[in-house]
């Protein structure tokens, strides 16, 4: 069930963001690269038990990391100023 706040084209663009992972601003190679680091990330951080910090991203790829990171049920944390702004991913309890 999809729920849209309001009729408005911001809150339209939100939800089609979110159910087909479209973001304009973002080029599809860059989120790629962002989407395998991340992965790259929750491996080491559940195979070696440690904190892993990515590499400074914008907000809109962190937010995409995140949520890959929230899929496999870890926490990841944003720290850091912009633009070197990064994830850390921290390895289950």
């Amino acid at each position: 069930l999809l729920l849209v706040k309001k009729n408005t084209t911001a809150q339209i663009s939100r939800l089609l963001r979110e159910v087909f992972h479209h973001y304009p601003e973002v080029e599809e190679d860059e989120a790629r690269e962002a989407l395998l680091e991340a992965e790259e990330g929750i491996r080491r951080a559940l195979e070696e038990g440690v904190v892993v910090e990515l590499a400074p991203r914008s907000a809109v790829l962190r937010q995409l990391q995140h949520k890959l990171v929230v899929q496999h049920r870890m926490v990841a944390e944003s720290f850091g100023n912009e633009p070197k702004r990064r994830l850390a991913i921290y390895p289950p309890e």
